[in-house]
């Protein structure tokens, strides 16, 4: 999870060096796991150890998936109505439960607002480890460690920080779903056909601000001038991008 921009995703993994490798790679600060799980492996805890990170042990019931799915619909503050159906006592309800009954300790769960919960399922995307990341040099070059020389690097025109951190995602877990995969080509080949489209679009996307961010601090209450001035902006940007399009734009919504 992403606090600073209130979106979780779940994710199921294979296993437990998967499990270390998705912590390495992503730069995980602080990792909550079940007391009972955690001390039952010697060789898994002197692992996790061996990581540096914060690791914080709540009891099995935190894990609970009825007392996880009930909390997070009942009691925290839901901005947005972008999630995904997770069905009803799955396994995942526990790991959101350990998560957000350990924001209830910490006294957060008045602080903290989710913009989106989605489940990353691995039959729709490929789960790269880090070694697959590197050798592929998806986001570091393996000659020189930069950034420029990766696909991300070699790929990013993207204008605005969300922009850069959605194709950095979408990269590390490339999709495996053909009906997915077809959506996306079909805005892809919008506008590879529309030159003109993309130019006016890209243009006046660089107006657009990282509203992901400023939104949680609007709702937080840490308003600051500035912020309210970007978001004039992004509104404006947004509004011109649309003006006099929205119909061609439905279009494919629809067809997506």
């Amino acid at each position: 999870g992403d606090i600073s921009l209130g979106r979780f995703v779940v994710r199921k993994l294979p296993d437990f060096v998967s499990l270390l490798s998705y912590i390495r790679f992503n730069n995980v600060r602080e990792l909550l796991v079940c007391d009972n799980d955690y001390f039952a492996s010697k060789v898994q805890r002197k692992a996790i150890d061996s990581l540096g990170i914060i690791v914080n042990k709540l009891p099995s019931s935190s894990f609970n998936a009825r007392f996880g799915e009930t909390l997070f619909k009942d009691t925290l503050k839901v901005v947005t109505s972008s999630f995904s159906e997770i069905e009803t006592l799955s396994p995942l309800w526990g790991a959101i439960g350990g998560l957000f009954d350990y924001f209830k300790t910490l006294n957060l769960l008045d602080v903290i607002h989710v913009t989106s919960l989605f489940e990353e399922k691995a039959n729709t995307t490929l789960i790269l480890d880090e070694n697959a990341i590197k050798s592929l040099e998806v986001v570091t070059s393996s000659s020189d460690k930069s950034y420029y020389k990766s696909l991300f690097g070699v790929l990013n025109y993207t204008s605005t920080a969300m922009g850069r951190r959605t194709l950095k995602e979408r990269l590390c877990a490339p999709l495996r779903d053909i009906k997915q995969i077809e959506e996306r080509l079909d805005w892809c080949e919008f506008f590879v056909k529309n030159t003109e489209e993309r130019g006016r679009v890209k243009k006046l996307l660089g107006g657009v601000y990282d509203i992901e961010r400023m939104g949680v601090n609007l709702i937080n209450g840490n308003v600051k001038k500035y912020h309210l001035t970007r978001l004039a902006r992004t509104v404006d940007s947004v509004n011109s991008i649309l003006a006099n399009k929205w119909e061609e734009y439905k279009t494919i919504f629809k067809k997506i």
